[in-house]
């Protein structure tokens, strides 16, 4: 299997690594294009209990729709908020000229491996 991936047609501005190929899958259903972690904006996640999280990869607690409505943790959140907003990019990105394509990559990556889901994807090919 490894080999089979290793030979896929990787991107043209990518480096060809079995970890790039490997990554959230997110540029296959862009059409090869950057894609842009919708967490907290277009993607929410709803557990049983009632807790809302901006992506079901990515696990900061937004708030409880048993507490509040659904529509009030997605305007009054500062992690939903700040998933949504146009800022500057994160250190590491500011040079790319895919940054207003990907907003910095896989929000859950850049958490799992930072901390801080507002950080540069660690995984991002792109050198600079």
């Amino acid at each position: 299997m490894i080999d089979k991936i290793r030979r896929q047609k990787t991107f043209p501005w990518t480096q060809n690594t079995i970890v790039e190929m490997r990554r959230s899958l997110q540029f296959l259903a862009a059409g090869n294009e950057p894609y842009r972690c919708s967490a907290g904006e277009s993607l929410i996640t709803l557990l049983e209990d009632g807790t809302v999280l901006p992506c079901r990869r990515l696990p900061i607690e937004c708030g409880n729709i048993k507490e509040n409505t659904l529509l009030k943790i997605y305007n009054e959140n500062r992690t939903m908020i700040g998933l949504r907003e146009q800022r500057k990019p994160p250190v590491g990105c500011e040079r790319c000229s895919y940054y207003f394509l990907c907003d910095g990559g896989a929000k859950c990556i850049s958490y799992a491996m930072t901390g801080d889901p507002f950080s540069r994807d660690p995984g991002c090919p792109i050198k600079w």
